[in-house]
């Protein structure tokens, strides 16, 4: 069985400041950062997108 996935947080930011990304085509190096919680451990990825 999978457990159920509880999300903790999405965010796509640039790559540079850490920041929100307001508008996609400003920037240069925008990351895409997750948080989820799977079965009480908690799960951090990124993903370089641009």
């Amino acid at each position: 069985m999978i457990p159920p996935f509880d999300p903790e947080y999405f965010s796509i930011v640039d790559g540079y400041t850490l920041t929100p990304i307001k508008d996609f085509t400003l920037v240069k190096y925008a990351v895409a950062c997750v948080a989820v919680w799977a079965d009480g451990v908690r799960l951090i990825d990124n993903i370089i997108i641009k």
